[in-house]
């Protein structure tokens, strides 16, 4: 092939990317310096607005009257809300202002603000409107500079390809083509204004916003969303991983709406997934074309399409992204004979750890008892000196890189009182889905939302099973890939039986529950009941199984390589996979429950309490959980043998002046719920006050010693070992990075001298 000189082309994409970066700059500096506030008083209502992202702060007086209902309209000069996307402005009638979000989406609008009753077109006698305040954000930047960065990362691909004399063949392009179109299939149920509300997709939404609320509460990480529980806020950080479900909050923190962001994060999680399957199929099959295979069956499978859109479940969906990793890496250890390079195949499977355990609790104790179960199988290789090492590395390896993460779960799950510790009826009813359903075709049509799927492996199960039959009887297997095949077809046979309704889960778990008790072999019992009821669904062990039955069926169709027969047969079976998720893409987005969910309003009490099961609700002193009705309505201090005066609360900030009497101490509850990692202090002398949990309504409160009178601020700042454990994990990532670029490069000079 004919190729243009390198050097002058790589000085052009050289060139081309100092251009671009400065560009860039450019974008960074000006969003500095660009947001600014217009005040419209004396009645002015009207204001011209270009493309772009802004908040508005409406000053007021209300009449208390409970039953008028007040909303502040964001309109344009024909008094509609064409292309100004907003939150639900409602107005209490017990505040003086309210704060609320809006875009235009056009080059340029009149926008008209007004104060009107519920189904009135009059504006509100009730309310008295002081002023408006508009304020700009650099949004518009943002929009800009995120071409601007994929243009970026695109100039440096050019450049490595130069540099390392990659070669582009049509093969390698038809390749890259296949992936990219399962990249879009996999996002078809989001190319639309709404959001399909999946049963987790609320909690995940309101998450998201917690995460960004909690950033600009000064919080870092965030581990207590203040958004939660009309803002007593919600340790949903603490309890589950949220590294990766930073990504949308940064794009709430730039301006993007709440669903925008979310869809954002499922479209790069589906191109992660894509990518990640492919190497690891590539690695594992050692064919590219079969990896694109592999690739196409995982990414559009049923049981994802199940989790990523019927379940809206984040921590799942993003756990499978990085299950491949833990395969890829465990086939390595196993498959390699036992030398020095053997040693050094410990960073595969340990980012897929960790990429998992940072992303969901459950999915951990999945992928790490299916690990096991594997381990186990190859009793006669894992226990072999070598290997065994590099395992053990794995396991402690792991353990220090989410440290982060794993010291404050478990000092939290283990020391507080948490709703999630109780014998609760959640996991008594446990069962799987039929049988039937596994190997189902979905046709969307259901009586219900929420069943439209309900996961398995699809159809195409069965026609592998019958290819299986014909290359049996044809004896294709060698023995080195019928041991595979029999290893591949094991686990997921038991992932099948585990997750559907033919295993007694209902029997098992009344059995250890009855068993359980004060001796040792009765918590055992009580501690593996409780691990099975919280997995709640056993449709979950499906996950394992569904990416090793696609290695199953890659070992089925690939092992030989001239029968037409296999060919015509993977091309069918593309082919279902393909038509069965655009199917149910397009059944989702016209019977699903669909939405509009642009932002969180401040006033939307009732949606902020979307948590599932309130798994890591701290409880009160009687075993119960806070009072929802408290939570909402009691937005004020509690004081016993105290008196507070220039009270101010921002999200899970508080300030305020506090007296005791010289005799006593006294207390303040403040309206928050209590978890580790909150701080009081005394602002002027910086002496720290004791904070412990209001055992009677679970609300974070502060003992203040007597003849006090003083200005205290309370804040999450975290513990200090929490924040070593973060550094601990940072340094344990450089040195992987370290390592993996050091091995990477002395295979290059391997290969050269070779």
């Amino acid at each position: 092939m004919k190729r243009l000189p390198q050097d002058k082309i790589y000085r052009k994409l050289l060139a081309a990317l100092c251009i671009e970066a400065a560009f860039f700059v450019v974008l960074v500096i000006a969003a500095c310096v660009y947001p600014s506030t217009y005040t419209l008083k004396g009645g002015e209502k009207e204001i011209s607005l270009p493309f772009g992202h802004y908040f508005v702060t409406c000053n007021y007086e209300a009449v208390q009257m409970d039953a008028t209902v007040n909303y502040l309209y964001i309109q344009d000069s024909d008094m509609t809300t064409d292309k100004i996307p907003q939150t639900e402005n409602y107005l209490r009638d017990d505040k003086d202002s309210y704060t609320g979000e809006f875009w235009i989406y056009s080059h340029k609008k009149a926008v008209n603000f007004s104060v009107r009753e519920i189904m009135s077109d009059d504006e509100s006698t009730l309310v008295n409107v002081k002023s408006y305040e508009v304020r700009t954000t650099p949004f518009v930047f943002y929009v800009v500079m995120i071409p601007v960065f994929l243009i970026i990362m695109l100039t440096v691909w050019g450049m490595y390809i130069r540099k390392r004399n990659i070669i582009i063949t049509r093969k390698s392009l038809a390749g890259a083509g296949v992936l990219f179109v399962t990249m879009v299939i996999s996002c078809i149920p989001m190319f639309f204004d709404k959001v399909i509300i999946g049963h987790d997709t609320l909690i995940q939404l309101l998450r998201l916003e917690g995460i960004k609320d909690g950033y600009l509460a000064g919080q870092f990480p965030v581990k207590v969303e203040p958004t939660f529980n009309a803002g007593y806020g919600y340790a949903f950080s603490t309890f589950y991983g949220s590294l990766f479900y930073n990504i949308p909050a940064l794009f709430r923190l730039m301006g993007f709406s709440l669903q925008f962001s979310y869809k954002i994060y499922v479209a790069l999680i589906n191109i992660a997934t894509v990518l990640i399957s492919y190497y690891s199929f590539k690695v594992m099959l050692e064919e590219k074309k079969n990896a694109v295979v592999g690739s196409v069956l995982y990414s559009l499978s049923v049981y994802r399409f199940y989790v990523l859109y019927q379940r809206g479940a984040v921590g799942e969906f993003t756990a499978m992204t990085f299950l491949p990793l833990i395969a890829v890496g465990l086939w390595k250890i196993y498959t390699m004979p036992s030398d020095k390079n053997l040693r050094k195949q410990w960073v595969m499977p340990v980012i897929g750890y960790w990429g998992v355990i940072q992303s969901h609790v459950l999915s951990t104790e999945i992928y790490g008892g299916f690990t096991l179960l594997f381990c186990l199988i190859m009793f006669k290789k894992t226990f072999k000196k070598d290997r065994f090492i590099v395992l053990l590395k794995i396991v402690l390896i792991s353990v220090i890189l989410n440290a982060n993460y794993l010291l404050p779960f478990l000092e939290s799950f283990l020391l507080d009182d948490l709703y999630i510790k109780l014998d609760t009826p959640v996991g008594n009813g446990l069962m799987g889905i039929p049988l039937a359903h596994i190997f189902k075709f979905y046709t969307g049509k259901a009586t219900h939302y929420y069943y439209i799927a309900d996961g398995g492996f699809g159809c195409t199960a069965i026609i592998v099973i019958g290819l299986l039959v014909y290359v049996c009887i044809k004896k294709y297997f060698p023995g080195d890939n019928r041991k595979k095949l029999w290893i591949t077809g094991i686990i997921s046979l038991i992932s099948v039986i585990i997750a559907s309704n033919i295993f007694p889960w209902s029997s098992i778990i009344g059995f250890l529950d009855e068993k359980s008790g004060g001796s040792f072999a009765g918590k055992v019992m009580h501690a593996a009941g409780m691990v099975f009821k919280n997995v709640q669904f056993p449709v979950r062990y499906l996950t394992v199984g569904m990416f090793v039955f696609t290695m199953f069926t890659c070992l089925v169709l690939f092992c030989k390589k001239d029968d037409k027969v296999m060919k015509v047969v993977t091309g069918i079976i593309v082919a279902i996979t393909i038509v069965q998720f655009i199917w149910l893409s397009a059944a989702m987005m016209k019977d699903g429950n669909l939405d509009i969910r642009y932002a969180v309003s401040q006033t939307d009490k009732t949606f902020t309490f979307n948590l599932g099961g309130f798994e890591y609700m701290p409880l009160r002193e009687d075993d119960g959980l806070p009072y929802m009705n408290m939570l909402i309505d009691n937005e004020e201090c509690q004081t016993t043998n105290a008196k507070i005066s220039n009270y101010e609360k921002y999200m899970t900030n508080i300030k305020v002046h506090i007296t005791t009497d010289a005799d006593s101490l006294g207390m303040v509850e403040f309206p928050l719920l209590y978890y580790r990692g909150y701080k009081a202090v005394d602002v002027n002398t910086g002496e720290k006050l004791t904070l412990h949990n209001s055992t009677s309504s679970a609300r974070l409160s502060v003992i203040v010693p007597a003849g006090y009178d003083g200005d205290v601020k309370v804040y999450y700042a975290g513990k200090t070992t929490w924040h070593i454990a973060e550094a601990v994990s940072l340094l344990a990532m450089i040195y992987i990075i370290w390592f993996s670029a050091k091995s990477a490069k002395e295979k290059r000079r391997a290969m050269t001298a070779a």
